[in-house]
């Protein structure tokens, strides 16, 4: 995918599944449990910023955006690409479950937007219904 982001590098959609591409390299390892990126992270995130700078709209862009940084330090920082998904695929049932985990993932972080500043508050615990673990059935008795 390198060689063909390169050599269309006009093509959003070449950029984005290059993007994508790197992600199956590493998967859930984008992200070290410290908040350091793993093998290809800044250069996913940056290929990705990239498309997003010129074309904020982009769907898949957005969409592996959120998935991109849904472990760092930051998370935070999808939010803007959450909220876009919500309004330009409102049927997509990935991209809301998307949302509701990003949303989860920063919940009680106390976001203060004014002037395009945001203070926040770490919680990287992740949404409770992702920490529970299902209940096992007990076998009937004899």
């Amino acid at each position: 995918m390198r060689a063909v982001m390169r050599q269309y590098p006009d093509d959003l959609d070449a950029a984005t599944l290059y993007a994508e591409s790197l992600m199956d390299l590493n998967p859930w390892q984008l992200w070290s449990p410290d908040g350091k990126p793993g093998a290809g992270t800044e250069e996913i995130v940056a290929v990705l910023e990239s498309v997003l700078r010129r074309d904020r709209l982009h769907v898949g862009a957005n969409h592996y955006y959120i998935h991109a940084v849904e472990a760092s330090k930051t998370p935070d920082r999808a939010l803007a690409s959450a909220k876009r998904l919500e309004t330009l695929v409102p049927a997509c049932t990935t991209i809301l479950r998307d949302l509701r985990i990003l949303r989860g993932f920063v919940m009680n972080r106390d976001i203060v937007s004014r002037g395009g500043v945001s203070r926040a508050r770490s919680d990287t615990r992740g949404p409770r219904r992702l920490r529970r673990r299902p209940q096992r059935a007990q076998p009937p008795h004899t």
